[in-house]
């Protein structure tokens, strides 16, 4: 994101928007910053680089076409095993696609709202909420759905993540670990 916006900036661009899924951060840090605090620096640089930058960070994404983490939490239900991350007190404010499609929209046409904002829905729910309407769409009880271990704790895991690096999956449940653990 510094990159496109110092691009951006010498090419005099109007007009830059980035959208940030929360569910796209690489929730891994190997120095003394949390994941949170790096890209909060990166996204204060990318912004310092460009006036005209406008960064959307979004919450949960709903849509016909579900987000990767909401496809993930749907397999993991009708394979009856959900990560233990995906069953503690992470609160999201889910915002439907079309939503973030006319706050782009609003910015594009109107060339205003630089800066960072949050789009973000209107209802809280914790993730373990949105696991039960899954369930309860998909007919499973909730007894169905058996707690695994979190993902990070098996060695032919550890292994694959030295060969090929993190996994989506092992991404997820860190984020969402976190953000278990820091409600703010």
């Amino acid at each position: 994101m510094i990159g496109t916006a110092k691009l951006a900036a010498q090419q005099k661009i109007e007009n830059v928007i980035a959208v940030c899924p929360v569910e796209h951060d690489l929730a891994y840090s190997e120095d003394d910053k949390n994941w949170v605090q790096k890209r909060q620096e990166a996204e204060q640089e990318a912004l310092t680089a460009n006036k005209n930058l406008t960064i959307m960070n979004t919450d949960l994404v709903f849509s016909e076409g579900p987000s990767h983490l909401l496809h993930f939490a749907a397999q993991s239900v009708a394979k009856g095993s959900i990560p233990a991350s995906f069953l503690g007190q992470a609160s999201f404010r889910p915002i439907h696609a079309d939503d973030i499609g006319r706050a782009i929209a609003h910015v594009q046409k109107n060339g205003v709202m630089h800066g960072q904002h949050a789009i973000r829905g209107t209802e809280e729910h914790k993730l373990m909420q949105i696991i039960l309407m899954i369930e309860q769409a998909s007919g499973k009880s909730s007894t169905q759905a058996k707690k695994s271990l979190p993902l990070g704790f098996t060695p032919l895991l550890w292994l694959e993540e030295f060969v090929s690096g993190i996994t989506t999956d092992t991404n997820m449940s860190n984020m969402l670990e976190f953000f278990n653990a820091h409600s703010d």
